[in-house]
């Protein structure tokens, strides 16, 4: 079994987000009674594990782990069925399509379906049309960022940007701006906020809106452990995704070193000039290079090429 990292031991505390998390889907778990099937949007199963271990989710009644599919349920007797899916039209239909046809085949069964991270008009639609609504229980799992390390955390929106750069939709935007402003409600607000590109702006202007919103409530920038936020716009530095090739000739000098050397002694003079490599960069950091000098550094890297900051005041 996977050791899942200490989350205590980075600049934040991330462990708090995964308790958030964890409390959140077992809150969703406990409104089916009994024994329970859990399907899950094969999107999100990646991940959940850094949320909630099966042991964990077994103690609250889940018998089944399975992965949404176009496959009907299996038959197996359990009254209670929990899907934890992403809120597409994709996978209302695919649900619309297994609760006909387990209530066809098996009566009192019920169903709990919790959208990721916030339910959609359109998947309600979609139960409506396909003459489920009335069968099925509608909740959120509103589970933003994800900690996969004691100092990474990941909203896992793999198509956030072919949404926003391609098909305009700005949606991920709003909920990035939304996953933030959950984020400071943990951690406290910075006092600046950094970024570059049109998409960063967007989420700067959205999470300052959300910010005004919740008046009093809302978290006083430079009272809590972030002090600067850099939001950049992965649009303003897009790979062209060309390779490229590169000519293993005596032009090149490392080639050219290693090219005769007998297969044993590669790997050592491999490890000499790696070693000499790591030594080059030590030195350029200086031995009393601390994290504040390399945010100085970033913020003024930000300044020049279309850049903008803006500094964030508390409430009135």
């Amino acid at each position: 079994m996977t050791t899942l990292p200490n989350f205590e031991l980075g600049p934040l505390p991330l462990g708090l987000i995964r308790e958030e998390g964890r409390r959140q889907l077992l809150d969703a778990l406990d409104t089916r009674r009994g024994k329970k099937i859990l399907v899950l949007d094969p999107r999100i199963s990646g991940f959940l594990r850094f949320v909630a271990e099966v042991p964990l989710l077994r103690e609250h009644g889940v018998e089944q782990l399975v992965l949404l599919d176009t496959n009907s349920l299996a038959q197996s007797g359990i009254r209670s069925v929990v899907y934890l899916v992403r809120a597409t039209i994709d996978n209302a239909q695919i649900i619309s399509k297994q609760i006909r046809n387990t209530t066809r085949d098996a009566k009192g069964v019920e169903f709990g379906v919790f959208f990721l991270p916030a339910r959609s008009h359109v998947c309600e639609k979609v139960f409506a049309e396909e003459g489920v609504f009335g069968d099925v229980h509608i909740g959120d799992y509103p589970l933003s960022f994800i900690p996969f390390d004691s100092d990474v955390l990941s909203l896992e929106l793999p198509s956030s940007f072919k949404d926003v750069v391609v098909d305009g939709d700005k949606t991920s935007l709003h909920a990035i701006a939304t996953a933030l402003l959950q984020l400071q409600g943990t951690y406290g607000a910075p006092t600046l906020i950094r970024g570059k590109g049109p998409g960063a702006a967007v989420v700067k202007d959205t999470l300052l809106r959300l910010q005004q919103e919740l008046g009093s409530q809302a978290p006083v920038p430079g009272e809590g452990a972030i002090d600067t936020l850099v939001l950049l716009d992965r649009e303003f530095d897009v790979s062209g995704g060309q390779r490229q090739k590169f000519a293993l000739n005596s032009s090149d000098q490392v080639f050219h070193e290693l090219r005769d050397l007998s297969f044993a002694a590669v790997g050592p003079e491999l490890g000499k000039r790696t070693k000499g490599l790591r030594t080059d960069y030590q030195g350029t950091k200086g031995p009393d290079r601390r994290l504040g000098d390399a945010m100085h550094a970033l913020r003024s890297a930000l300044v020049p090429g279309g850049c903008w900051s803006a500094s964030v005041a508390g409430p009135a």
